[in-house]
């Protein structure tokens, strides 16, 4: 199986559309071993956040892998 090696986020940034509502987003340099072989990567994530009862709730999430040949890479 894989293996994390490293990981580092950066970019953090949080908006607050709604009192009860954040949506987080940061991109990640990750590292890892797949196969006896090295692998690294950036990644680009979105986490919307609901608040209900007093208790954050990661509602949605999604990640990118960013491109090398494309916008960024």
């Amino acid at each position: 199986g894989a293996r994390i090696t490293a990981f580092e986020l950066f970019d953090e940034r949080v908006i607050f559309p709604l009192p009860d509502v954040a949506v987080a987003t940061y991109s990640a340099k990750q590292s890892f071993t797949l196969d006896g072989k090295r692998h690294d990567m950036v990644v680009h994530d979105t986490t919307t956040w609901v608040k209900k009862g007093g208790t954050w709730l990661a509602s949605a999430h999604t990640e990118s892998a960013q491109q090398k040949d494309g916008p960024g890479g």
